[in-house]
């Protein structure tokens, strides 16, 4: 049997007092010694006692193990469970509740000491609802204890998991004391006054587009902005929606961003749940090559935008109603803006002079896209400076667009259809004579791509190749093949590598695990620290391209496909290299 540091305490409480009570009477001393050193032993053993069969009445539980309890006993009926927590982590408990019936929880570890254990509010109103619990704890064995402090027994569900959610952690509420959230997490918080707000600080590793997803409790009203690295307002998104009572609300608003530090703001405006804001925070960030910068919402704001590249952008409430873009042309000629609505409102969008005024032309006037439709305007225009208006329509959410400007002065490749996949991607790298096509005026997006032709256009890209390795033979790459050169280059700084056998198979195709290797190697890239890594349930840990393929889904190079997989066995096309290439030199 164990004293614990308490137990001795109380002993020695008692047996001071005993000699300082009995310190008065001589005649006394012995006899009230002796009886309060038996009072202390006493009460130490009924401690030991009543805590020793609480412990063995416990029910042990496993962490993920989904718990119906017992109906508790009203005014102060308690149950207890035992786990053990196999190492330092954050505990979670997360209780379903019927009839809005609260119940208190508490930990009592090893030493009996009572660790009070915080609620994070509900999240939501249904009935049942759920609620939850959360501390951090060390590596030992746990009581969990439900009190019922109402004035009705209930049963309810629970279950107890570890470093599974993440908490914010306070104060955060403001930019110095900001929280890091990384990409892709997800963050369980509250804030249940319109006194405070809470900060979250995010960092985008490449110019995207950020996503941010907030999901929060129907009965409350949280606004939502996000500021620069100075603390500058650069959206702000307005979160109230008139939904059904049972259902809890899920905002997502996107903006575009360039690489840097950002903070995202969320603060409680007002709200009648029972405990209010209760909410979780999620950031995520897509590479996209040309997105919208915000503010662009008037003329002077204007974002300058390059021919035959795709831009995306998105409209929203709360001062984001309008997006302009600028666009400068050098030669007369035939320009054509293709628009694509992919939002579920219509959108409308004008194409003014350099003075802002709207082309006086019934081909010209303000046009209206029907939501999930698209539209090209084609248009003779003289040398000058334009510029495109967006208007949104019922903005009640977020409505995106791309749009794509093409201009008869600046042809791409004839099979590169305008709008299509890579077309932006295509003629960056065609303008910057990465790729160059084929004699006949093609490109061939869809062709597969050879690990030869990887070579030269990687080459072309502008990677360092410093020598770190010696020069060698590959037995079928004879020195007057074409891309000898782009290959030995390529393997003396050790960006590829052979396919064994003393051959470098130059006329295979590229896979995508060799791809990520050679984007890798290529452009010195590692793991984002910002991101949580993406988990591919086709590349197990002890694949080979584990490593390379983890590197580029961090940093946001590559999404996959759908259902978590990379396909890394599935062969490249032209386009889709050109992409990956795009998005990688963009780091």
């Amino acid at each position: 049997m164990k004293i614990c540091y308490n137990h001795l305490k109380s002993f020695i409480i008692y047996f001071l007092g005993g000699l300082y009570l009995s310190s008065s009477v001589n005649i006394q001393r012995f006899t009230s010694l002796i009886f309060m050193s038996l009072l202390a032993l006493l009460f130490i053993f009924t401690s030991i006692k009543t805590e020793a069969s609480h412990d063995a009445t416990a029910t042990p539980v496993l962490f993920d193990q989904s718990v119906s309890g017992p109906s508790i006993p009203m005014n102060g009926g308690t149950k207890r469970y035992s786990i053990t927590v196999p190492k330092d982590s954050l505990l979670a408990i997360e209780a379903e509740y019927v009839n809005f019936q609260f119940l208190e929880v508490r930990l009592i570890d090893e030493n009996h000491n009572i660790i009070p254990v915080p609620v994070a509010n509900e999240f939501n109103v249904k009935n049942p609802y759920t609620q939850w619990f959360y501390k951090n704890v060390k590596k030992g064995k746990y009581i969990i204890e439900f009190k019922n402090n109402s004035s009705a027994s209930h049963k309810f569900k629970w279950k107890v998991t570890l470093d599974k959610y993440t908490f914010e952690t306070e104060p955060n509420n403001t930019l110095k004391t900001a929280n890091t959230v990384l990409m892709g997490q997800t963050i369980n918080a509250s804030i249940e006054d319109r006194m405070f707000t809470d900060f979250y600080k995010i960092e985008a590793v490449r110019d995207g587009q950020l996503k941010l997803n907030l999901t929060f409790n129907k009965y409350d009203y949280l606004i939502l902005r996000l500021f620069d690295s100075e603390g500058r307002l650069v959206k702000e998104f307005n979160t109230y929606s008139f939904q059904t009572p049972d259902a809890d609300l899920f905002i997502s608003e996107n903006v575009g961003v360039e690489k840097g530090i950002y903070y995202a703001q969320v603060n409680y405006f007002y709200g009648f749940s029972p405990n209010n804001g209760f909410y979780q925070f999620k950031p995520e960030l897509k590479p996209i090559s040309f997105h919208e910068n915000e503010p662009n919402d008037a003329r002077p704001e204007a974002n300058p935008i390059s021919l035959n590249e795709t831009w995306t952008g998105e409209l929203s409430r709360m001062g984001d109603e309008d997006d302009f873009y600028r666009l400068d042309l050098s030669e007369t000629g035939s320009l054509k803006i293709l628009m694509k609505n992919q939002s579920s409102n219509d959108l409308n969008y004008q194409l003014l002079d350099t003075d802002g005024h709207v082309l006086e032309s019934e081909t010209y006037d303000p046009l209206v896209i029907k939501a999930g439709s698209s539209h090209t305007l084609s248009a003779e225009l003289e040398p000058g400076r334009y510029y495109i208006r967006l208007v949104g329509q019922n903005l009640s959410i977020s409505q995106g667009y791309e749009i794509t400007a093409f201009h008869d002065s600046n042809p791409i490749f004839s099979d590169v259809a305008f709008g299509s996949m890579g077309f932006s991607e295509i003629h960056r790298m065609k303008t910057t004579k990465i790729v160059t096509g084929y004699p006949d005026g093609t490109f061939r997006p869809n062709l597969l791509i050879k690990r030869s032709h990887a070579a030269l256009m990687l080459e072309r890209a502008g990677v360092d190749l410093t020598p770190v390795r010696s020069a060698t033979t590959f037995s079928d790459v004879p020195i007057n093949h074409p891309e000898h050169s782009s290959i030995q280059k390529l393997y003396r700084a050790g960006i590829i590598d052979g396919t064994g056998n003393g051959t470098f198979s130059p006329d295979s195709y590229l896979t995508r695990e060799q791809m990520a290797k050679i984007l890798v190697n290529a452009f010195d890239l590692t793991p984002a620290k910002e991101y949580v890594p993406s988990k591919f349930t086709d590349v197990p840990n002890n694949h080979w391209a584990y490593n390379y393929i983890r590197t580029l889904g961090s940093r946001q190079i590559t999404l996959g496909y759908s259902k978590g997989i990379y396909m890394p066995k599935e062969q490249l096309t032209r386009a889709q290299l050109a992409m990956f290439l795009t998005r990688a030199t963009g780091e």
